[in-house]
């Protein structure tokens, strides 16, 4: 009988035990892990913008340089003043051949520039210039028979009128080269004859003819000073040749240098000289 009466006590207690497991069953919580993502955001980089390139036609002209400042002052004809120094000589194609040597003189003068074009100019000048040589001669006595040796100093003063073509190289906007040549005429105005730095009183003065002409030849360079001025400044060196024959052979006595009308004599000259 007691036996009997465990059956339902053991078949609560089952009952009973699976009813709590149960309920811890429900009572269990179930954590989440969550894993958070990291995201990453990339910059965009800005673009250069690229500048419009502009390109001429090809049958477009290009631009001209403007004129120069030489240019401009010669296009409207410029006038300036002219100084300077020259190395002077004579040649003499004579029977009995003169020992002659340089002098040195000086040059005084105004000038007028005008530019044709960019390349060509042409120039008119009047100068004063100085011109001769120093000359050396025998000393004789009564009876012709040389005593000694003494030089002479004749400086030959002409009033110059002269006309030169000028061909131009511009090396900037401020200078420009050139060369060039022309004609010239010369009138004697002044001969001065020294012995011994005085002067010789007894010089046939008649002997030189009043007149010259010749070629020069220049070369130099044209200097833009002042843009706003327009001041110009030029340096030059000028070659004179003599082709008139400056004696006066009728003046001349017999037995004397020059008194053969086959004598000649010319005048030649280099020129350095500064215009403003």
């Amino acid at each position: 009988m007691a036996r009997l009466h465990l059956v339902p006590v053991l078949a609560l207690l089952v009952s009973f035990g699976f009813m709590s497991n149960a309920g811890a069953v429900k009572t269990v919580k179930v954590k989440k892990t969550t894993t958070k993502k990291t995201v990453v955001v990339k910059k965009k980089r800005k673009k250069k913008k690229k500048r419009p390139v502009v390109r001429e036609a090809p049958d477009q002209p290009r631009r001209a340089a403007g004129p120069t400042l030489v240019d401009r002052r010669l296009g409207t004809g410029i006038f300036g003043l002219r100084l300077g120094f020259n190395s002077a000589k004579q040649l003499c194609d004579c029977v009995n051949e003169p020992e002659f040597d340089s002098i040195t003189g000086g040059l005084i003068g105004i000038t007028k520039d005008v530019g044709i074009n960019h390349a060509v100019s042409y120039r008119l000048e009047g100068l004063l210039v100085t011109k001769g040589a120093l000359e050396e001669f025998d000393l004789r006595n009564a009876d012709d028979e040389r005593t000694g040796q003494d030089t002479r100093e004749v400086k030959l003063t002409y009033l110059e009128l002269g006309a030169q073509v000028l061909l131009r190289f511009t090396m900037n906007r401020a200078v420009s080269l050139y060369f060039g040549g022309g004609p010239y005429l010369a009138a004697l105005v002044d001969t001065d004859v020294r012995l011994d730095d005085k002067k010789e009183r007894g010089f046939n003065k008649d002997k030189y003819e009043s007149g010259d002409y010749g070629l020069s030849l220049t070369g130099g360079a044209l200097f833009g000073v002042n843009r706003h001025m327009g001041l110009l400044t030029s340096l030059q060196l000028t070659y004179s040749h003599g082709v008139a024959d400056i004696y006066n052979h009728a003046k001349i006595q017999n037995d004397e240098v020059g008194s053969d009308d086959e004598d000649t004599l010319h005048n030649r000259a280099f020129y350095v000289s500064g215009g403003v």
